[in-house]
């Protein structure tokens, strides 16, 4: 074939670079040569040039792929590494354009590495044999699971991390886990697969593990497997919950694949001991202990002996190196080091480790001991100066630094520099002697000391030790602290649970304890056991209401998702307590410029200024009537702007939380404020299509930029503070020039836009929005340089961190990728808030990320290790639903009205009392809608918890959850008119239909091109109505499954639909502010309902179909004449978003639900507001005069969730 000849033959001319696979294969190479000749030190270019024999500009066009370099140069760099090179290895660039660009590789070392805890620089001796055997299995055998079996002590982790680091050239990805925190396996899953897949959006399931496991060799370690499994029982199984463990380790030892599990265990898991075998891809190895590493540790003892005398107490050991180590520090103690002296005694007498430890224990200061216990109670580094906050009762510092001097030296703690921790054998023996004397406490053995006029360190070290140490830690990062449930809580709580025969047994028990408490804490005024009881209580499942802990210190007491219905805490101190906080959908975020503060704006119209180390509340700023958008800091820090769906932007003065200007201009709600670099200025963009320029010192409009035609919903200004970037729902960025007011427009996206942000050196633009990439564009380009794949849904916020090399992108996709901005790759997936990430924000000196939700969650990031180290949980009761009772005639215990709240709560209401007949609960997430069965007997509820749940009324019994969308988030749920059916609808853009009797799924059905948001049956039961997020509505068959129509006017999402009493019209709401009504016959819509200011989210016929009643977020409700189609009444005592409507079957009351929780009622004949129903909020009848240790935001926050002030 002499044409692919030639072709062959001018590409060679032309010039190549490596292919993603060539560049692989050579960076491998390299890696392996520095491993071996040259003791894993990396080399330079000019080295590098030096083994190839080519320049070192030339190393760098190869390893950068930036421009074609000649055959014969690959051909070197191939050779001088002993490797062929191959036709796959090599692309073909057509063009300079088509090479630059190429897709660019991640930059990173050889092979990617995430060591995770993996310890770093221990001293190790020999196992030269057990390495040389481990490294023959996996290496040359190519075993896909290797087990490290062995005693606590022995030194599994030291020799599998000196292993994992030996063998590392071999592969392309090694990841290291510590399962010591007994994490469940969708958290290590998601982990595992998100590393290995360069963070793209897989699954977080074993299969998309085995897939990776098969694309490149991989190297995963995981550490201290026996965390999962049953601590008594049948030696090898897991713990309850813990079972699917046992698959993962079978899948991946049997699956065909060239990576390896590499793991450590004190115990054989059942399904490991199964499959190994000799010649199996599965072997265990049994680590025992070594003289070779005893001796070399006795070696760096202050002990005096001889070698003979130091291999006899070794051998009597089992040469376990730590167990050795709390033997040599006995030694030093209790025979002042003489080794002779000791192996004088009888040995038989010296047992195991638990006895040794017993020793060791018995010998400890209150103090060490005390030292000893928080450590086990922290399970991580810990800095001395947490220390001295956790101790009761206090020491000076210089005491604490002798005490962990005296730990360190016996050998029972590590240090890290001025962070100190334990090892997993002693951590454990330590807690489980806190468990057992605090479970002894709690059933029976408290002791009373003698308390005296005066408290001294003495009588305050003699009280129980529930009142001296924390179970759970509010202060402690978010995933320490559910590590602290699992392991410390739980334990504890399953004991009492065993101990006594129901749960009223033991509540009758521990309120013994709780007067023990009182009478102890109340003398102390101090103590960690009044919140260890609540914390205790409130997991066994106990009732709170009307529990009294008056004058009692609350220490450590985590409440954010308590129901403290009137609890008494009068004249109680709260010590790092912490209560859940007054916000909604976390909208907007904004870091201080120290980095102090940090600024938030939710969908509850409030705007709150936090402390950074631990997000405690500083202040409430009050003023907006909607919700807050955005917030943005002055270069000086000392005032802050709000923009609001109000319509308003607001200056604040951030040390006195004075509102000092209401900016008003925009003919429609704000969507962003940005202060001018210098501060001079204000830029705002709002729904008007607009971009206001203001005075920041006047509050005077200066200039408005027209060009957008829809929502402007982002601007940003360049630092240099000469460009205004603006992004719109219209697809567009727009430059505008200041000095000038030129305006150059950015294309490219595909969808409407919600972020766009600039860097801090005024390089690059980043862009995200409804089509679901990022692009960064160069300051002055046209076109973006690069589009930045991998989210699955629309991106939300975008920040760049203050050293403008990493970006952040939230999405409603849930998660956050971080893209290092130079290779345009994903660092790190953090999988943060599961109903969408809102916001972002970059701390201004740390790697730090704060991140919002649409879970009304706050959560403090560490980018490095990906961790979440604080939260804050919000709390809103806005009302998303409200549904009559379909039969006009009740009995008198029978519901009325029913409606349902962002807080997963649904109350059950009758008109004329104000107060609720029940609450259903079981629901964990927002309520978006509710449906009566057509016999008014049973009420259909959805939301966010993937789940439709159905409901006896009468009893409140739970009677069904019917699951079968593929997302979490159902907007939808109707009842067909004889009640045989439902439907629903939901963000994975599927109808299903469920068979009312049985409960089974019928049919789902792909019926929209997004989410379906709105369905209603037809009166007669022929059709089934759907409206959707793609701005359509579909009419379907119901005989024949079969769509009949699509119609199509509205320019926003549908929010809601509804057939008139006859079924011959159907209306339909939207975010377009319109109301439209069509003939179902023809299709043809007959009219259009205007009059609202904002989006209309919910709509209801009246009884006899005249007239139809609309909801709407400009704060009104509004009654329209369906024949005439204009407004006859508009309800206006709502102060905030109205989110439903619903009208009685009698016709005589609608039913009105909003933001601020409140459900009201209107007389119809009347026009006016008759009654407001407010079911029991999380804080309902708490007390709290005179309780100390809450700031007035605090106490505010409290009081708007129901605490009172009053007696």
């Amino acid at each position: 074939m002499p044409e692919a000849a030639n072709e062959s033959s001018q590409r060679r001319q032309r010039g190549a670079v490596l292919s993603p696979r060539g560049l692989t294969r050579l960076r491998a190479a390299i890696r392996m040569a520095e491993q071996r000749d040259f003791e894993g030190r990396r080399l330079n270019l000019q080295e590098l040039g030096d083994c190839i024999r080519i320049a070192p500009k030339t190393v760098r066009k190869v390893l950068k792929r930036q421009s074609t370099v000649d055959f014969s140069t690959l051909e070197l760099c191939f050779s001088a590494f002993q490797m062929p090179l191959e036709p796959e290895d090599l692309d073909y660039p057509q063009s300079p354009t088509e090479m630059v660009s190429a897709p660019p590789l991640p930059r990173q070392d050889w092979p990617r590495t995430d060591w995770g805890t993996a310890p770093n620089g221990a001293p190790f001796y020999g196992r030269q044999d057990e390495l040389n055997q481990l490294s023959e299995w996996i290496q040359r055998e190519g075993c896909r699971s290797v087990t490290v079996l062995g005693l606590g002590g022995v030194g599994k982790t030291t020799l599998v991390a000196r292993l994992a680091h030996q063998i590392s050239p071999q592969f392309d990805a090694i990841i290291w886990r510590s399962l010591r925190q007994a994490p469940p396996l969708e958290l290590l899953l998601g982990e595992l697969v998100t590393f290995l897949s360069h963070h793209h959006s897989l699954e977080p399931t074993l299969p998309s593990l085995i897939e990776q496991l098969r694309r490149q060799r991989c190297l995963i370690v995981l550490d201290n497997l026996d965390a999962v499994l049953q601590t008594s029982g049948s030696a090898g199984h897991y713990q309850p919950g813990y079972d699917t463990y046992g698959e993962f380790l079978s899948t991946v030892g049997a699956a065909d694949h060239t990576s390896c599990l590499l793991f450590t265990s004190r115990e054989k898991p059942f399904d490991v001991a199964l499959a190994a075998a000799a010649t199996a891809p599965v072997r265990i190895f049994s680590l025992s202990g070594s003289a070779t590493v005893t001796e070399g540790i006795l070696q760096a003892k202050p002990l005096t002996g001889t070698e003979a005398q130091r291999q006899v107490l070794s051998q009597h050991y089992d040469h376990n190196p730590l167990v050795l180590q709390i033997v040599a520090a006995s030694i030093q103690d209790l025979f002042g080091g003489d080794l002779g002296l000791f192996l004088a005694q009888d040995m038989r007498v010296f047992g195991g480790v638990r006895w040794l430890l017993d020793q060791q224990f018995s010998r400890l200061s209150d103090l060490e001991r005390s030292i000893s216990y928080w450590l086990a109670i922290n399970r991580e580094w810990t800095h001395a100066d947490e220390l001295m906050t956790d101790l009761l009762p206090a020491v000076g510092r210089a005491e604490l630094l002798s005490a962990l001097e005296s730990l360190r030296w016996r050998s029972l703690i590590e240090q890290q520099g001025d962070r100190y921790s334990q090892q997993p054998v002693i951590m454990e023996y330590v807690l489980g002697n806190l468990l057992d004397i605090i479970y002894g406490e709690l059933t029976g053995g408290m002791p009373l000391p003698r308390l005296e006029a005066t408290q001294s360190a003495s009588t305050l070290a003699s009280l129980p030790m529930v009142s001296r140490y924390a179970l759970v830690k509010t202060t402690v990062r978010d995933y320490i602290r559910q590590s602290q449930v699992r392991l410390i809580l739980q334990p504890l709580a399953e004991r009492l649970r065993r101990r006594f025969s129901s749960l009223e047994a033991l509540e009758q028990q521990l309120q013994v304890v709780l007067a023990r408490l009182r009478l102890l804490e109340q003398w102390a005024q101090q103590g960690y056991g009044t919140g260890n009881w609540i914390d205790l209580g409130t997991y066994l499942g106990l009732e709170l209401t009307g529990y009294d802990f008056s004058g009692l210190p609350i220490w450590q007491a985590y409440l954010q998702a308590t129901p403290l219905h009137r609890v008494k805490f009068s004249g109680s101190y709260f010590h790092q307590s912490r209560f859940a906080d007054v916000f909604g959908i976390v909208l907007a975020l904004a870091f201080s410029p120290d980095g102090q503060q940090l600024a938030v704006g939710d969908s509850s119209g409030g705007v709150r200024i936090h402390r950074t180390t631990d997000l405690q509340t500083q202040s409430l700023l009050v003023g907006h009537g909607s919700r807050v958008m955005s917030v943005d800091w002055s270069p000086s820090g000392r005032q802050l702007a709000s923009a609001s769906m109000d319509g308003t932007i607001r200056l604040w003065n951030t040390h006195t939380g004075q509102e000092i200007a209401v900016l008003e201009g925009h003919q429609n709600l704000v969507m962003s404020v940005s202060w001018h670099p210098q501060g001079a200025l204000l830029a705002t963009g709002s729904e008007d299509h607009n971009v206001h320029l203001w005075d920041a010192l006047s509050g005077e409009l200066r200039q408005v930029w027209r060009g957008h035609t829809d929502s402007v919903r982002s601007v940003s200004w360049s630092p240099d503070g000469e460009i205004l970037v603006s992004a719109s729902a219209d697809g567009t960025l727009r430059l505008w020039n200041l000095a000038t007011g030129e305006c150059q427009v950015l294309t490219g996206h595909s969808d409407s836009l919600w972020a766009v942000v600039w860097s801090p050196d005024g390089q690059w633009l980043a862009s995200g929005g409804e089509d679901g990439t990022v692009r960064l564009w160069q300051a002055h380009g046209e076109y973006p340089a690069q589009v930045l794949s991998g989210h699955t849904e629309w991106i939300w916020s975008l920040r760049f961190s203050a050293d403008g090399q990493r970006l952040a992108s939230g999405s409603r996709d849930c998660t956050i990728r971080l893209w290092d901005v130079a290779t345009g790759t994903t660092t790190k997936v953090l999988k943060a808030h599961p109903m969408g990430v809102s916001a972002l924000c970059w701390h201004p000196q740390q790697p730090l990320l704060a991140s919002g939700g649409v879970d009304q969650m706050l959560r403090l990031w560490d980018t490095r290790s990906g961790h979440a180290l604080r939260f804050l949980k919000g709390f809103t009761t806005s009302v998303w639903a409200v549904a009559w009772n379909p039969k006009a005639v009740l009995a008198a215990d029978r519901p009325e009205l029913a409606s349902g709240h962002q807080d997963g709560s649904v109350w059950l209401w009758r008109r004329g009392t104000g107060v609720p007949l029940r609450r259903l609960g079981s629901h964990t997430r927002q309520i978006w809608e509710l449906a009566w069965s057509p016999d008014g007997e049973t009420l259909a509820c959805c939301g966010d918890d993937g789940a439709v749940h159905l409901w006896d009324t009468a009893t409140g019994t739970h009677l069904e959850s019917l699951r079968g969308h593929r997302h979490d988030r159902i907007w939808a749920v109707t009842w067909s008119p004889d009640g045989r059916l439902l439907a629903s609808g939901g963000a994975d853009a599927a109808i299903c239909l469920w068979d009312a009797m049985t409960h089974h799924g019928l049919q789902a059905w792909q019926a929209h091109a997004s989410d379906v948001v709105a369905l209603q049956f037809s009166p007669d039961g022929q059709w089934l109505a759907s409206g959707s997020e793609d701005q359509t509505l579909r009419l379907w068959n119901l005989k024949t499954g079969e769509l009949e129509n699509t119609l199509a006017g509205h320019s926003d999402r549908i929010t809601q639909l509804q057939f008139n009493p006859t079924g011959s019209l159907l209306a339909s709401a939207s975010e377009d502010r319109t109301i439209r009504l069509w003939e179902v016959a023809s299709g043809e819509g007959s009219c259009t309902l205007q009059g609202h200011e904002n989006r209309v989210w919910d709509i209801q016929f009246s009884p006899d179909g005249q007239k139809l009643v609309s909801a709407s977020t400009d704060r009104t409700a509004r009654i329209w004449d369906i024949r005439t189609g204009t407004c006859d009444t508009v309800l206006t005592d709502h102060e905030s978003l109205l989110w439903s409507v619903g009208w009685s079957a009698d016709g005589k009351t609608v039913a009105t639900g909003g933001e601020d929780g409140l459900v009201k009622l209107w007389s119809v004949a009347e026009q006016r507001w008759v009654a407001t129903l407010q079911g029991d909020r999380l804080y309902e009848g708490m007390q709290i005069q005179g309780a100390t240790g809450l700031s007035s935001a605090a106490i505010t926050g409290l009081q708007k969730l129901g605490a009172t002030t009053n007696p």
